[in-house]
């Protein structure tokens, strides 16, 4: 849902922004007309939703790798990368039992 939210306002930036730039005069030689403060009134707006959807990404992508264990632990298998996907060690019955055990 939250995706969904951020690509209906990057979308309609970019309609906006698509608008504006066939409504200024004279290729933005002289000043816009007074229609174009609406599309642009609107383009403002939805940009404070995409700059909150860019940094609230920022922080949650934060927040996951300072909760997540480093990657490099996973480092010494041969197949590194796949290796937190298939690690015996991070079954969810072995991980119940780390979290009760401590």
């Amino acid at each position: 849902m939250v995706h969904g939210f951020g690509l209906a306002a990057v979308t309609g930036m970019a309609l906006l922004g698509f608008i504006m730039f066939f409504l200024i005069a004279n290729y933005g030689v002289a000043a816009p007309i007074g229609f174009y403060q609406l599309p642009k009134k609107m383009h403002d707006f939805l940009s404070s939703f995409v700059w909150l959807y860019w940094w609230g990404h920022i922080g949650m992508a934060t927040l996951h790798a300072s909760k997540s264990p480093p990657f490099c632990a996973y480092s010494g298998r041969s197949n590194a990368i796949l290796g937190w996907f298939t690690a015996p060690e991070s079954t969810p019955e072995i991980l119940r039992e780390q979290a009760l055990q401590g």
